[in-house]
């Protein structure tokens, strides 16, 4: 198996996000499916198959998919907590600072300098410096 770079491990976040944003547009798009779907009274079907079942096919669906949200956004949040003990392991602060900033709280490199009261320059090389760091921490052998 092939071990993982600084930005890959860093990375997960932004990508699990990314994948717990997109479950929720699908979890809203069921339930606006379910809330458009009206029966009409004088086309009722005899045979089956007729607006509640599809209503009761969307439900299941969506009770599947917010049951795998709620797993997915437990499993980011261990991760998360995992990627910040490695952040906060590294030995200068400005590094652990910058790179929380930057992968937890998703903010430009630029935006997060300036908070911290540096240039963007600063935090240009300063980036590149912290993920050095990490990856010389954790991801060499």
């Amino acid at each position: 198996m092939q071990q993982k770079s600084a930005r890959e491990i860093l990375g997960e976040i932004k990508r699990e996000s990314r994948s717990i944003e997109q479950k929720k547009e699908q979890i809203q798009s069921l339930h606006d499916k379910m809330t458009s779907i009206s029966s009409q009274p004088d086309k009722v079907s005899v045979r089956g198959g007729g607006v509640s079942d599809k209503i009761g096919q969307l439900s299941v669906e969506c009770v599947a998919l917010e049951e795998e949200l709620r797993c997915q956004i437990l499993k980011m949040e261990l991760k998360k907590n995992r990627i910040i003990k490695l952040i906060n392991g590294l030995e200068k602060e400005e590094y652990a600072e910058l790179l929380y900033r930057v992968y937890v709280k998703q903010e430009k490199v630029f935006l997060a300098a300036d908070a911290m009261g540096y240039s963007e320059d600063w935090g240009k090389h300063a980036h590149r410096k912290a993920i050095e760091a990490f990856e010389k921490k954790y991801c060499e052998k």
